[in-house]
């Protein structure tokens, strides 16, 4: 095929049989159908034709890009202006994505994946690198007042620390503060049901552990205020989700863990 005259028609004569009608290629455009067949003179021939715009992807690392064609106006190998392409970065094993850099959607330098539009040549950059293992060590402390880990006894030949439970010394019993409980509770449940489990039964929230389910406590209630420390603990007991209940001991480093 010839090229078209300033209408966009073009014709031939002395044509005999069936004859085939192939587009020549021209650089950067894309035609559908590239070939027809006819037996007979046509008038209303439609060829469709849609500029190609290159996309090319450099990649800086180990790993590679992804391309999916999210839109297209025409269902082809290349990619004609509007069409939308989104490009995922994929690192290698030991290796994260860092960023884009070229023909990236403004403010989405950093993201993955993204969608470019083809309105014109493109030329985007995946840049990777190597992660970094490093090794720390977190060391906590709590200001509950009395914190979880100031009830628990240091280590000793006889066995692991453990919690202040029944018969605690004398010592101890004077260092109780009154009417107050440390009161632990299943993790599974949300801090907001445990306090409204702790509420529900009467007592009133002063201060939380979120990591470790504890809850410091106080009866809000007459009736609970007249029970004695080791009613109280039987009430926690009966609690949805109980894990253990204390009273609060005011705790320095001359007291020794309750045998």
């Amino acid at each position: 095929m010839g090229p078209t005259g300033e209408d966009g028609r073009w014709s031939a004569s002395g044509l005999q049989g069936t004859v085939t009608l192939e587009v020549l290629d021209k650089e950067g455009w894309f035609f559908k159908p590239r070939t027809q067949e006819f037996t007979k003179g046509a008038d209303n021939v439609v060829i469709e034709a849609v500029k190609g715009e290159p996309l090319v992807i450099v990649v800086e690392g180990e790993g590679r890009v992804e391309q999916e064609v999210v839109f297209s106006p025409l269902d082809t190998d290349y990619y004609p202006r509007t069409t939308e392409v989104k490009l995922t970065a994929v690192p290698d094993f030991d290796w994260v994505f860092l960023r884009w850099e070229g023909d990236v959607p403004e403010g989405e330098e950093e993201k993955n994946p993204i969608t470019v539009v083809m309105d014109g040549p493109k030329e985007i950059k995946a840049f990777f690198v190597e992660t970094i293992s490093v090794s720390v060590s977190v060391e906590m402390f709590h200001d509950f007042p009395q914190a979880y880990e100031q009830l628990v006894g240091a280590p000793s030949p006889e066995g692991p620390a453990r919690l202040p439970l029944a018969d605690p010394t004398e010592e101890w019993r004077e260092s109780a503060r009154q009417n107050e409980f440390i009161v632990m509770l299943d993790r599974v449940l949300s801090r907001q049901e445990q306090v409204s489990i702790l509420e529900a039964a009467g007592y009133r929230v002063l201060d939380t552990i979120e990591c470790l389910g504890a809850h410091l406590v106080v009866p809000l209630e007459t009736e609970l205020m007249a029970l004695s420390g080791e009613e109280h603990l039987e009430v926690f007991r009966q609690l949805n989700g109980f894990v253990a209940a204390h009273l609060n001991y005011d705790i320095s480093p001359g007291h020794q863990n309750p045998q």
